[in-house]
């Protein structure tokens, strides 16, 4: 009994949005119902594919009646009926496409593939922490036999205050600049 309550809302969630005039949920449950029917195997396929072009066209005649809040588009109108007709048809052709070839074609735009194609190396590189300092060579200024970084000694100097040390560089650098205003 709680199954079918769960199922009952979902739907009246649904029938609530297409009588809004959000049919491009409409549009998106017909890819998946096309999608559910163009899998199936069995005896039960000839009627779940009854039941699939049932919905997709009631949710078109819906549109096109003055219930909804507002008029279905044609572009929903044309993929409904596109989905419909290929239920219709079931050309391999089609069912190979609209199967097979969208799913791949989503992922390559998503990007998927490339990120599995990624050697371990180039994962532990992703994984780095994004606070994390970068060391530029050029930033380095060689004093004598110790480098320093000119960089850390400037966000030192950042969060601990200017304090006048011989060694540091940059307090003779920012003892030049004037105040123009």
């Amino acid at each position: 009994a709680e199954y079918g309550k769960q199922w009952y809302q979902r739907r009246v969630r649904v029938r609530r949005f297409l009588l809004a005039g959000e049919f491009f949920l409409g549009a998106a449950l017909g890819t998946s119902l096309t999608k559910v029917a163009l899998r199936a195997e069995g005896p039960t396929k000839n009627r779940l594919v009854a039941q699939c072009m049932l919905v997709l066209s009631s949710i078109i005649h819906l549109g096109k009646s003055s219930l909804p809040k507002k008029p279905i588009s044609d572009d929903d109108v044309d993929w409904l009926s596109l989905c419909i007709r290929i239920m219709n048809d079931r050309s391999p052709l089609l069912i190979e496409i609209f199967t097979r070839a969208c799913r791949s074609s989503l992922q390559h735009m998503i990007g998927t593939l490339a990120r599995e194609e990624l050697t371990e190396t180039e994962r532990v590189l992703v994984k780095t922490d994004v606070d994390a300092l970068i060391s530029f060579s050029h930033l380095v200024n060689v004093n004598g036999n110790k480098a320093v970084d000119e960089l850390e000694l400037s966000l030192l100097q950042a969060t601990e205050g200017t304090k006048k040390r011989d060694s540091d560089v940059t307090t003779t650098a920012l003892s030049k600049v004037y105040q123009l205003t």
